[in-house]
């Protein structure tokens, strides 16, 4: 069985572009996409740990069906900043990270071309 994989397509972003994200293999059910700080467990559930946006695999945040509808996103209304993509399992705290995305910056605050490949499967 494959690992689940999250990916951004770019390591930086202008302010106000959507950042597009690969997802591969989400497995099981109450799977979901969050964008949190880059330097934050995405275990943390509140304040400076919560997600900057989110959305269901389904593509939205209110779909009833949270079935897997396509392998890319764009997911819009990121802050500037550096951030990582989580695929996030279950509603309630604590969440479980099934995977995360390489940091990638938004707006002015750059990321270094030096900076190593962070994209890993978590098991």
């Amino acid at each position: 069985m494959a690992l689940p994989e999250i990916s951004v397509a770019q390591a930086s972003y202008a302010s106000g572009q959507s950042v597009q994200l690969t997802v591969e293999n989400p497995d099981g059910d109450r799977v979901w996409i969050a964008i949190r700080r880059h330097d934050i467990s995405p275990h943390a559930s509140t304040g400076s740990g919560s997600s900057e946006a989110w959305s269901y695999v389904c593509g939205s945040t209110t779909c009833s069906d949270q079935s897997l509808v396509s392998n890319r996103f764009d997911i819009d209304d990121i802050g500037d900043g550096l951030w990582r993509a989580y695929l996030m399992k279950d509603m309630t705290f604590p969440y479980e990270a099934m995977a995360f995305s390489n940091a990638f910056s938004v707006g002015s605050t750059g990321i270094s071309s030096s900076q190593p490949d962070m994209r890993v499967a978590l098991q």
